[in-house]
């Protein structure tokens, strides 16, 4: 299928923003998946140690909620195997709604960034936004089907 951007001379690096350079003659020489994958990485990895840049102090408030929230989760998730079996689902369903109330702080204070981005740029992000959200939504299916499938195996077998 083609592609419904078109790619002029004119468009290239913007010398501000450091990014990778999206001029005609990269196009036709782009990288295989796997390598873009890697390469963009590595590019968000080298920008992210970049001191110049500035994080609004509500981002990184956010980012340490997520990381907290998975920490914490994994605390309520594991506590059902010291002994504390009985409060499994208590702690799974407190475990889940820390960790959604964080990630849905920390995608919607993420949103606004759109409106800043050149219009072919905010739409580019928001299909990379939107296709991971299916993506998640996809795989979270998939191991919900699978365990199903896992369960209804063992408990058909045991009776």
């Amino acid at each position: 299928m083609e592609s419904s951007f078109s790619f002029s001379e004119s468009e290239g690096k913007d010398p501000s923003s450091g990014g990778p350079s999206e001029s005609k003659a990269s196009h036709e020489g782009r990288l295989s998946t796997m390598q873009n994958v890697i390469e963009t990485f590595r590019y968000v990895q080298a920008i992210s140690k970049d001191k110049s840049l500035t994080v609004r102090a509500r981002d990184k408030l956010t980012n340490r909620l997520v990381i907290i929230a998975l920490l914490v989760g994994i605390l309520f998730i594991g506590l059902p195997y010291i002994g504390l079996h009985q409060y499994s689902t208590i702690f799974w369903l407190v475990a889940n709604c820390i960790f959604m109330a964080s990630l849905v702080v920390f995608v919607s204070d993420r949103f606004g960034i759109l409106r800043t981005l050149q219009p072919r740029y905010a739409l580019i992000a928001w299909q990379l936004l939107f296709g991971t959200a299916v993506l998640s939504f996809m795989l979270a299916m998939t191991i919900v089907l699978v365990m199903i499938q896992i369960a209804t195996r063992l408990f058909s077998n045991a009776g």
